[in-house]
C-alpha cells in the first residue's frame, strides 16, 4: 500500500549512488542486480516509516515524510538493509 502525500511540514530526502555511470559502464549487469536490491531496500524502508517515494532518479530517490524524525528512521532503516558488498556506495542528502 501507498501511503498518502504527507501535507503541512515536510520532511524530503534525496538518495544518490555515488559514481554510478561509471559503475554501470563497467559491468553493466552488476550494477544492474545491485540498484534492483538498492530500490526494494528503499522502497521498504521509506514504505515503513510512513514516506511517500514521489520520483525515482535511476540511481537514487526522492521522497517525503510527515516529519525529521520518520526520514532519519527510513535512512537508517535502509543503511542497515545495504549489503556490506555491494557496489553501491549510498548519500544521503538533507536539504535545509
Amino acid at each position: 500500500m501507498t501511503a498518502a502525500a504527507p501535507s503541512g511540514v515536510v520532511t524530503f530526502m534525496f538518495t544518490d549512488v555515488e559514481v554510478s555511470t561509471r559503475r554501470r559502464e563497467n559491468d553493466a549487469e552488476a550494477m544492474r542486480a545491485a540498484l534492483a536490491a538498492h530500490d526494494e531496500v528503499l522502497c521498504k524502508a521509506i514504505e515503513a516509516h510512513g514516506g511517500l517515494m514521489f520520483k525515482h532518479t535511476g540511481d537514487g530517490v526522492r521522497a517525503a515524510f510527515p516529519s525529521p524524525s520518520c526520514a532519519v528512521d527510513a535512512a537508517v532503516t535502509a543503511a542497515w538493509g545495504f549489503d556490506a558488498g555491494s557496489l553501491l556506495h549510498v548519500r544521503g542528502h538533507r536539504p535545509t
